[in-house]
C-alpha cells in the first residue's frame, strides 16, 4: 500500500485520479471501519479503479478546542498497517492542525478530496462529520460531489449482537476489563507492543517468571488493572500468557503502571526483545496479597484459568501489524 502524506503542493499519482475514496479518522479500524474501506476497495474492483483511504493525523479531537484528546485504539502505524490488511491501494493522511480544523466544509470538499485526488466515488459513515464546527455531513459532500463530478455513498451503523460498533464504546469496554466485548467490535484482539524490560526477579522466587512491559505506549489506551488470559507474540511465535496489568500493590505501589505477563508454554529470558500481549479475557481484579506465598498461590490458580480458557479461544482473532509494515510505502 501507498502512504502519501497530503500538502498544499501534494497531487495524487495519476493511477489514483479517479479512485473509489473514503474519509474518515478511522481510530482502532473496528468493524464499522472495515465495512467503509472493503466499500471502497470492492467497489474499486469491480470499476476497475484504485481505493484510496483518506484519513487525519493526529486525530481531530486531539487538536479541537474544549475537546479532550481520546485515548487511541491504535498508534498511527498500527492504523496504515491495520488499513493495509483491507487491500487497499493508497492512503492519503491529512494532517490536522488549527488551520484545517477551521476549514471551510465547501474548501475541504473541493480543495482537499477534489483537489487532491478527482475521485470517482466515495464512501463516509452516517456521522461523517467535516469542517469548521464539524458542520459538513454526508448531504453536503453529496452536494458538492454532484457538483464536482463524484458519487458519494452514505454506510449505515454496524452493529454486532445487538450492540452499536463505535470507537467511544469500544474505548469504555476495555476501560472497565470487557475486552470480549472490544474484541468483536474490533474484529480482533486489542493489543499492546513494547520491548521486554528487567523487572525485580521477584517471579523467580515466585516460580511464575514474568517479560515486563514497563514504557507501554503513552498515545494508547491501556485496559482497565486487572489480571488477563493473553496471546503474547514473542520469540517467533504465540503462546499462551496470563498478566497483571496494574501497581504491583502486594510489594510496591510507586504509581507506576507495568504490564507483568507470565508464559504458560515458553521459558526464556526476553529482556530487551519486541513482545505484542493480546487480551483476550478479563481474569479478576488486581489486589494485594499479605504473603509472597498467598500470591504464588493466585498465579498458579489464575495461569489454570488462562489456560482453560486460551485453549477454546480463536487465534485467528490476532492481528500483527508488524506483518504489514514492508507493504507500506511513504511519500510527502
Amino acid at each position: 500500500m501507498k502512504v502519501l502524506i497530503a500538502s498544499e503542493n501534494t497531487r495524487a499519482p495519476a493511477v489514483m485520479q479517479g479512485a473509489v475514496a473514503t474519509i474518515g479518522t478511522f481510530d482502532g479500524v473496528h468493524c464499522g471501519h472495515q465495512v467503509l474501506i472493503d466499500s471502497a476497495v470492492n467497489l474499486a474492483r469491480e470499476r476497475g479503479r484504485r481505493s484510496v483511504v483518506i484519513t487525519f493525523e493526529p486525530h481531530p479531537r486531539s487538536v479541537l478546542p474544549d475537546s479532550r484528546s481520546p485515548e487511541l485504539l491504535t498508534t498511527y502505524h498500527e492504523k496504515l498497517a491495520m488499513i493495509a490488511s483491507r487491500g487497499v491501494d493508497c492512503t492519503l493522511v491529512v494532517p490536522f492542525d488549527r488551520a484545517r480544523s477551521l476549514q471551510d466544509p465547501d474548501d475541504f470538499v473541493e480543495k482537499t478530496v477534489h483537489g487532491l485526488l478527482r475521485p470517482e466515488h466515495v464512501f463516509v459513515g452516517y456521522d461523517f462529520h467535516f469542517g469548521r464546527d464539524r458542520s459538513g455531513d454526508a448531504a453536503l459532500l453529496t452536494r458538492r460531489g454532484a457538483a464536482l463530478g463524484f458519487g458519494v455513498s452514505t454506510v449505515g451503523q454496524v452493529a454486532i449482537d445487538g450492540q452499536a460498533v463505535k470507537s467511544t464504546a469500544i474505548r469504555e469496554w476495555l476501560r472497565t476489563g470487557h475486552v470480549q466485548e472490544a474484541s468483536r467490535a474490533l474484529g480482533r484482539f486489542y493489543s499492546l507492543s513494547g520491548l521486554v524490560v528487567a523487572g525485580a526477579g521477584r517471579g523467580r522466587t515466585l516460580a511464575a517468571r514474568t517479560a515486563n512491559l514497563g514504557h507501554l505506549p503513552v498515545e494508547k489506551l491501556l485496559p482497565g488493572k486487572g489480571v488477563y488470559a493473553l496471546f503474547v507474540q514473542c520469540a517467533g511465535g504465540v503462546h499462551q500468557g496470563v498478566a497483571n496489568l496494574g501497581n504491583r500493590p502486594t510489594f510496591v505501589d510507586d504509581g507506576a503502571t507495568l504490564l507483568e505477563t507470565h508464559l504458560l508454554d515458553w521459558e526464556g529470558d526476553l529482556t530487551g526483545s519486541r513482545m505484542t500481549v493480546h487480551f483476550v479475557r478479563y481474569l479478576r481484579p488486581e489486589r494485594k496479597f499479605d504473603t509472597p506465598d498467598e500470591l504464588a498461590a493466585q498465579i498458579r490458580e489464575d495461569a489454570r484459568a488462562a489456560a482453560d480458557y486460551l485453549d477454546i479461544s480463536d487465534q485467528t482473532f490476532i492481528f500483527t501489524a508488524e506483518s504489514q509494515f514492508d507493504s507500506l510505502r511513504t511519500d510527502g
